[in-house]
């Protein structure tokens, strides 16, 4: 691991904990950043920085880390006295040298570097509450006029936030839509009005999308339509569960026959910060990327949001320092996994084209762990913070109207087998499977309204020959299973046009955090088997890890330990999954 990628993940933890994490496990968080702080420390004598100035350097970080923490011991045993609870005495400083001598030596270090690394935390420091306080913004100014010297450190442009109208004149409609669209939306629904100057409608179901474009691209051709998909990390309870959404979208939208190209801004909601400038919008900090070639994949667009972020860290903004240090996770989340390769599906396999991409900094949570935040816990061993309730979720302004004309109908360039038409209302893929599965293990208890309705799911028979299928701790499939697996082939053949949810599991041997992975890691397996030993793509499986939850013998001997060591394959037929009326 390099320095670098090591201070981003420290930073990173301590504007998290800032904004009030939830920590499941503080002598394990604090056991996680000391080996974190000995990895950058160690990475920096391995590229011959100066040593003493090396302490220095670490010492501050250290004592940014500890102040969070600090912090938010405070902060718990206020909210436990309220509630009637044992107040308990705030966490101790592993280091609180005098901070001026320690900003001093850095402010004339003569390594760049660690002077770099020595100003962002200074900026970090700028946005929190501290006893030094006087003593920090004194040495931000001299820091940041040594910053701006630097070769290189010329502040970007940054694109424009949004407040900004678009082009009067042509009416146009914004159809509300994408698997994220059934909370926090329907306050914006205008369905009824006469006013098409600025015409909102929420769609959360694929076919209702197409039919609602191609009725105004053919009745209201004057009207300009384009499309706001949301990612809210949270409103499913898996990682898995989120991407297949996005994927049975793509597969019911590959059916969509002489339908134009539809402009789309899709716009990222979380709660990244825990303080905003004076003068901020009251709803939500905005970062939008520039316009993209038309031909961007997603990668290159999370790219170019990355970029944005730290254009404006650069400007010498210490909130836009703070916030792209909190949105470093959240970057690999949505860079890794499942999830990356179904939005690039659905922006390149159908007629929805990534037209701007936004990330929403809003100020107030959600009010229950979805995936995103046991993502976050898995890798970072910290939650989000809670809300009391759904935040109202704020719009960006329209895309301004196209001067082009329009281009020819969008034609899908899959094979028939993708082209199948799903019938269902939505993917609301193995809800309660989700539930049990990813809730069930030893995460803290959730609040809140239910992240989805209800399904049943019934995965494929899978014969068993008493010799379990993976060996305790690894993720190489057993001899004889791979049998099983290619038995499985033609019934997974019959049904092709359905994607397939593959689940793994452990016994109760380990930590649940590391079942989880090692569970994960044998879906994955199995379905790297499934791909290479047959025409199936990749993206037809969605993988997921359940861990030791949900086991099918006791654990008590070896034999049923082996048993609990298994997989599931489940097809996900439509027609299983019912669209709940009442839920909002």
């Amino acid at each position: 691991m390099t320095h670098e990628t090591c201070f981003d993940e420290l930073a990173a933890y301590g504007i998290l904990i800032r904004a009030g994490a939830v920590i499941p496990s503080l002598s394990a968080l604090r056991q996680r950043l000391a080996s974190r702080i000995t990895a950058f420390s160690q990475s920096l004598t391995e590229e011959h920085h100066d040593a003493e100035q090396s302490h220095s350097l670490c010492c501050l970080l250290r004592y940014f880390l500890d102040l969070q923490l600090q912090q938010h011991q405070q902060h718990c045993s206020v909210r436990k006295t309220r509630s009637g609870g044992e107040a308990q005495a705030p966490a101790g400083t592993d280091s609180r040298a005098d901070i001026s001598v320690v900003l001093q030596a850095l402010l004339v270090c003569g390594d760049n570097t660690l002077f770099r690394y020595g100003y962002r935390l200074l900026c970090l420091l700028s946005v929190t509450e501290n006893s030094d306080r006087a003593v920090t913004d004194a040495f931000l100014a001299e820091y940041r006029k040594r910053y701006f010297s630097l070769p290189g450190m010329t502040p970007h442009p940054v694109a424009r936030t949004p407040g900004d109208s678009p082009e009067a004149g042509k009416p146009q409609i914004c159809l509300i839509t994408g698997p994220c669209a059934v909370q926090g939306f329907s306050q914006y629904d205008t369905t009824g009005s006469r006013d098409l100057s600025c015409h909102r409608v929420v769609v959360t179901d694929p076919q209702v999308l197409m039919e609602r474009i191609r009725y105004f691209s053919e009745k209201h051709p004057q009207v300009a339509i384009q499309c706001l998909i949301p990612l809210t990390g949270d409103t499913f309870a898996s990682d898995a569960l989120l991407a297949a959404a996005f994927v049975h979208w793509r597969h019911s939208l590959l059916s969509a026959v002489k339908l134009p190209r539809i402009r789309c801004q899709l716009v990222v909601y979380a709660r990244l910060s825990h303080r905003h400038p004076p003068g901020a919008p009251r709803d939500a900090a905005w970062v939008r990327t520039p316009p993209g070639t038309g031909s961007d994949s997603f990668s290159q667009w999370l790219t170019r949001l990355h970029q944005q972020l730290q254009n404006a860290a650069r400007c010498g903004d210490s909130y836009a320092t703070a916030r792209a240090c909190a949105a470093k996770p959240l970057s690999e989340w949505l860079t890794g996994g499942e999830l990356n390769s179904a939005l690039g599906g659905l922006f390149t396999d159908t007629p929805l084209q990534l037209t701007e991409l936004l990330l929403a900094d809003i100020r107030q949570g959600f009010p229950r762990h979805g995936g995103w935040s046991h993502w976050l816990a898995e890798r970072y061993l910290l939650y989000p913070a809670l809300s009391q309730a759904a935040p109202c979720l704020p719009l960006p302004p329209l895309l301004p109207v196209a001067s082009e004309p329009p281009g020819e109908p969008f034609t899908a360039s899959v094979s028939p087998r993708k082209r199948q038409r799903f019938v269902v209302p939505g993917l609301l893929l193995c809800l309660s499977l989700s539930a049990t599965l990813l809730l069930s293990g030893s995460r803290p208890p959730l609040t809140g309204p239910p992240l989805m309705p209800s399904a049943v799911i019934a995965p494929l028979s899978l014969p068993d020959d008493g010799t379990g299928w993976f060996d305790p701790g690894s993720s190489t499939i057993t001899g004889t299973r791979y049998q099983t697996l290619a038995a499985l082939l033609p019934a997974l053949r019959r049904t092709s046009q359905y994607p397939v949810l593959i689940v793994g599991y452990t016994d109760n041997t380990g930590t649940a955090a590391g079942n989880r992975y090692l569970s994960l890691r044998r879906a994955e397996s199995v379905r790297d088997w499934l791909v290479a030993n047959s025409e199936f793509p990749s993206s037809h499986f969605i993988v997921d890890g359940a861990g030791e939850t949900r086991p099918i013998t006791t654990n008590d001997s070896q034999q049923g330990r082996a048993g609990n060591r298994r997989i599931e394959i489940i097809p996900l037929y439509p027609h299983l999954f019912q669209v709940n009326k009442d839920y909002d």
